[in-house]
């Protein structure tokens, strides 16, 4: 029997497979059993690019949420590092904003670094920027806080001999603003009518704590209410007023008839109203 010899080109995938292999090897990752890798690590500095407010709530305390920007760079003389920016947030009582941006624009430079890499693997940690914490006990002292206030007074157990709960002789707020539909632009009396009510909260500084009420109807998004508020409050706290001393609500108008109907939406009540939610009394 006459044995034949395979053609050359058949044994060809063979060595391309070969050859393949030896190239990926070095390529199979830290967790390769015959793979090396060595760990990279930085310290050095980091430059304040900026500071900007990207957050602020009412509840449960009127706060702030600051964020500040780095850039890692390199020794004197020497290549800056391959390092993207870092961001770095910082959460404070909205009364301690200044006082907290002032902490952080007063350290313009600060030492940062890389974390080592987690056991086993090769890519470095976290780069941790080591800017000095922000002290709101002295930042209140130099406030010349002298205790709560504003609307946190109604939840503070401390505040409550001081509090009246307003029943039928509440302060009255008669400014009503109409808004368009769907809508929370600011409409056009809307700077008058807010200064009107900016002037009687500095006349009365024992109104602690105002509701900035936004209203919805029939087809609305609640979402829309709370845009109608916030743009009061942001109008208010403009024309001086504290933040401390004002909280945005929503409420709803009437959404369906007596007789479980849809009710028509009304247009009156696509509006801001105001509401005197804490009076608080000298102590006698």
């Amino acid at each position: 029997m006459e044995h034949r010899r395979a053609p050359r080109h058949l044994h060809r995938p063979f060595s391309f497979v070969a050859a393949t292999l030896f190239v990926l090897v070095p390529w199979l990752g830290c967790g390769g059993a015959k793979s090396e890798c060595r760990a990279e690590t930085w310290s050095g500095t980091c430059q304040l690019l900026g500071v900007t407010k990207i957050k602020e709530s009412e509840l449960p305390l009127p706060s702030v949420v600051i964020e500040a920007l780095y850039r890692p760079v390199g020794a004197p003389g020497a290549p800056p590092p391959a390092l993207p920016d870092v961001r770095r947030e910082f959460t404070a009582l909205s009364k301690h904003e200044d006082a907290l941006r002032q902490h952080l624009e007063s350290q313009q430079s600060v030492q940062c670094y890389l974390n080592p890499p987690s056991p086993g693997a090769c890519q470095p940690g976290q780069l941790v920027v080591a800017t000095a914490e922000f002290d709101a006990t002295r930042a209140t002292a130099n406030t010349n806080d002298t205790g709560i206030k504003g609307c946190a007074q109604i939840e503070a157990a401390s505040s409550q001999d001081r509090v009246t709960q307003n029943q039928g002789d509440a302060e009255v707020i008669p400014e009503r603003l109409q808004f368009a539909e769907a809508s929370a632009e600011l409409p056009g009396d809307a700077t008058a009518l807010v200064d009107a009510v900016a002037s009687r909260l500095k006349e009365h500084p024992n109104l602690e704590c105002v509701g900035v009420i936004g209203q919805w109807v029939h087809g609305e998004n609640m979402e829309i209410a709370f845009g109608r508020a916030r743009a009061v409050r942001e109008l208010l706290i403009a024309r001086g007023i504290e933040p401390e001393r004002l909280v945005s609500l929503t409420v709803s108008g009437r959404l369906v008839t007596p007789s479980g109907l849809p009710q028509p939406p009304d247009p009156k009540e696509r509006r801001v109203a105001f509401s005197v939610l804490l009076e608080v009394k000298p102590k006698q």
